[in-house]
């Protein structure tokens, strides 16, 4: 099977590697960041704030080039006006419809999926 392009770490316990990797990047996108969070949601606070600080330095950039105030290291306002939501809400957000999905039977997950991540 193909990679989706979510790195893994060789232990499968983290996801660090994955952050690394989309955090590095140059002129990062909200759907890159968002790519299969699903599958890698960072459960670790200093992950979510690395995640959160791309979002923060495009909003700052935004701010400059639409002439928007910018309060400093304050993004509620700009994210507010150009994006609406954290990442975190967002990903929150998919990580609800998959489960409600999934209990809905409207995802297409076998049953042998299902029962062995009940019992891992």
């Amino acid at each position: 099977m193909k990679n989706p392009g979510i790195h893994y770490s060789p232990t499968l316990c983290s996801f660090g590697d994955h952050i690394d990797s989309i955090v590095g990047k140059p002129l990062k996108v909200r759907s890159l960041l968002n790519y299969g969070s699903v599958i890698w949601h960072p459960y670790l606070a200093r992950d979510q704030l690395r995640l959160e600080r791309v979002q923060n330095k495009f909003l700052a950039y935004a701010a400059l080039v639409l002439k928007l105030p910018d309060p400093c290291h304050d993004y509620t306002y700009l994210r507010k006006v150009l994006t609406g939501q954290s990442l975190q809400f967002r990903r929150s957000n998919v990580n609800q419809n998959v489960i409600v999905a999934l209990i809905d039977g409207l995802l297409d997950a076998p049953e042998r999926y299902l029962l062995q991540s009940t019992l891992s």
